[in-house]
């Protein structure tokens, strides 16, 4: 008797052409985004801390870095459904620690205003976002002055040199399981240096190949964001 091949035998069991089905990708979903934190009642305003390891404050035009062993930003996220600002982040309240610079330079970094945290878009946990309205002053805090101002990648500051028309925005995700919100160094550009000044002999840091007016810039860290009230926690973007 013929034998019969392998494909009219799967044929006959109905198996020939069934394919093995695969999960589609979750969806991004836009707005309206809904936060919750722990037991917090839609509508309340939930005080958090973020607080971060390393972070780098890079001039992307020379490269030159000040990196920071922590940062810690402290603000708001509102519960319930929102139609994209879930947050916002008080910038003078924030903590900058032991922040150095090209030529083992030491710098104190002072943020401006209240920064906005808008989410762009949600999957699967993971939440794009955007912190605008991002406006802050580096300064040497001790030998020669090297200071300057960051904001928008263009734009000009005020006489002051402490605040720009033109604040600057960065981008991250949020993921809800660990808790963790990235900003990753992939942000080249986004912000700019302005109002660059200095005293005393400071060609070693105020310069065309260190820092120099216009140069963009970029941050990158992750912080580990809680609610300062352990009821609260813990904060999910959905």
């Amino acid at each position: 008797m013929k034998r019969r091949s392998t494909r009219v035998v799967l044929a006959a069991l109905g198996l020939a052409s069934t394919a093995v089905p695969v999960a589609a990708p979750a969806a991004a979903h836009g707005a309206p985004y809904t936060v919750t934190a722990g037991n917090a009642a839609a509508g309340a305003g939930v005080p958090v801390t973020l607080t971060s390891g390393t972070f780098v404050f890079r001039d992307t035009t020379t490269n030159q870095v000040v990196s920071c062993t922590s940062v810690t930003l402290r603000g708001t996220v509102v519960v319930g459904s929102n139609a994209g600002r879930i947050g916002t982040v008080d910038a003078p309240r924030s903590a900058f620690t032991n922040c150095t610079g090209p030529a083992g330079l030491k710098f104190t970094i002072t943020g401006f205003g209240v920064w906005f945290i808008d989410v762009t878009d949600s999957t699967s946990g993971v939440s794009s976002f955007t912190i605008g309205n991002v406006r802050a002053h580096l300064m040497t805090n001790a030998g020669p002055t090297c200071a300057w101002d960051f904001a928008a990648p263009s734009g000009s500051f005020t006489s002051s040199g402490t605040a720009t028309t033109a604040p600057g925005a960065l981008q991250g995700a949020y993921t809800n399981s660990s808790k963790q919100l990235a900003v990753p160094a992939s942000n080249p550009g986004s912000l700019g240096l302005w109002n660059v000044h200095g005293s005393g002999t400071t060609t070693y840091c105020i310069s065309p190949s260190v820092w120099k007016q216009g140069d963009r810039m970029s941050w990158s860290a992750t912080w580990t964001l809680a609610a300062d009230v352990a009821a609260d926690n813990p904060v999910a973007i959905t």
